[in-house]
């Protein structure tokens, strides 16, 4: 039995200049820009392998700050969750999507729920909300806002 080393070799060559490219500064500052972010999160679909260059290229505790940028799906969703945040509190994706709906708005995804879902998972990871419990079987996943909702003393 004779192994072919050859994938495995340009996998590792992948690898080091990988790291080659984040130990630079300048790089790590490029990454960290959120319009690259974005460009890259969108050009790119993988198996979950951008969640490692989020922590790599976001410093801890920073917001992107063109993440919501108007007219995106991102943001009519983080409005929606502000909404939803002063009437009741928490939220299922299914709250979400009920609501942009009865205001009119046209989802170009087949699947509303998935689009939202992956919404809410983005703006938890900018830590813009949370999640208050992880969805489960049929059990849905509820989510916060990171501030709670303001309420009056009388």
């Amino acid at each position: 039995m004779t192994l072919d080393l050859s994938t495995l070799d340009a996998k590792i060559r992948k690898f080091q200049k990988l790291k080659e490219l984040l130990s630079d500064a300048e790089t790590r500052d490029l990454l960290a820009d959120p319009e690259v972010r974005l460009f890259i999160q969108e050009t790119v679909r993988g198996n979950g392998s951008l969640q490692s260059l989020d922590k790599v290229a976001q410093p801890e505790g920073q917001k992107p700050k063109k993440l919501l940028r108007p007219g995106t799906l991102l943001a009519e969703v983080f409005n929606t969750t502000t909404d939803l945040n002063e009437v009741k509190g928490n939220f299922t994706v299914k709250d979400v999507v009920e609501r942009m709906q009865s205001r009119s708005y046209k989802f170009a995804a087949k699947n509303r729920e998935i689009a939202v879902n992956s919404s809410l998972v983005k703006l938890a990871e900018a830590k813009l909300i949370r999640v208050v419990t992880r969805g489960k079987g049929r059990r849905a996943g509820i989510f916060g806002h990171a501030k709670p909702p303001k309420t009056s003393a009388a």
